[in-house]
């Protein structure tokens, strides 16, 4: 999808797909997920791909054209069948350095 590119781009981040896009007079809202794929488990190391659930997560990011831009995110927690642990990763998003 052409959008789901350009914002991609936009925000430097590869896998992301985009759900919807909304404008109102004050607010642009951008609900996105991110690709489905395998991950390390952080505590015992064991590979997953296992969903446990999904968790929205709202993100204030910087106005555009005097709008709030408020990104949805449905964050997906992993499940883990080696040690029975969930976990999450944190959106490439919030890991970006804009200093």
């Amino acid at each position: 999808m052409p959008n789901n590119d350009f914002i991609s781009n936009i925000l430097e981040i590869k896998d992301l797909i985009i759900t919807n896009v909304e404008s109102t007079p004050e607010n642009i809202c951008i609900s996105f997920k991110l690709e489905r794929r395998d991950h390390v488990c952080p505590n015992c190391g064991a590979i997953t791909n296992n969903v446990h659930d999904y968790r929205k997560s709202i993100i204030k990011d910087t106005p555009i054209l005097g709008k709030n831009v408020l990104l949805f995110y449905s964050k997906r927690r992993y499940h883990c069948d080696c040690c029975g642990k969930h976990f999450f990763l944190m959106p490439p998003l919030l890991l970006i350095d804009f200093t």
